[in-house]
């Protein structure tokens, strides 16, 4: 086992395993379907991570509205200047949507629905890339503060890229969701191969 140490202070090991025996009557499941119980367990892993960053994107959001109410630049509050406003909204936004992906991927996985490992790849994705924007605005708005060690906001963020590389990163599940929905990926841009066309009739 060799340990290391990752970006957000938390402890992680590489194990390799060398000549490994297992008696048949030790195996988690029938033999030939350890893929498809490895696969059902990270999912459900990818849902705790995303709900998990979720609560993290939620502290971030109020720690900066809050900030923004606070501290004052040019005799008046952060928030009172409009573009920092708009950011707001649109981190408010990346949360809501959040919220929703990761509710919906939980109650599929509960279900045992058949498409949960592509929704599982889609959350993962989707919410992945907001978490990073909330947390790179949140940083932002605070300035250097908020990478110093007596603001959570900089801890937070460096969970939140922590969360982003586990089990794939959202460029990853991105190209996985678009090939489990038919989307054929050349040169890293996924390319639709489908003649399936949709209408709003």
């Amino acid at each position: 086992m060799q340990s290391f140490k990752t970006m957000d202070g938390r402890r992680a090991a590489e194990l390799t395993l060398m000549d490994v025996q297992v008696p048949a009557d030790q195996l988690l499941g029938a033999e030939g379907e350890g893929v498809a119980a490895l696969e059902a367990c990270r999912d459900r892993a990818i849902a705790a991570l995303c709900a998990e960053a979720v609560g993290a994107m939620s502290v971030l959001n109020s720690a900066t509205l809050e900030y923004s109410k606070a501290r004052k630049q040019f005799g008046v509050a952060l928030g009172t200047f409009q573009v920092l406003q708009h950011r707001m909204v649109d981190m408010f936004i990346a949360l809501e949507e959040s919220i929703s992906l990761t509710q919906h991927l939980s109650l599929s996985l509960a279900a045992r629905e058949p498409n949960g490992s592509k929704l599982a790849s889609g959350a993962k994705s989707k919410v992945g890339t907001a978490a990073r924007f909330v947390a790179e605005q949140a940083v932002q708005v605070h300035g250097g503060m908020g990478m110093s060690d007596e603001l959570n906001v900089g801890h937070y963020f460096k969970r939140i890229s922590s969360i982003n590389i586990q089990f794939g990163d959202p460029a990853y599940h991105l190209m996985r969701y678009a090939q489990q929905s038919g989307i054929s990926v050349r040169g890293g841009n996924p390319t639709i191969v489908s003649n399936q066309r949709y209408s709003n009739d």
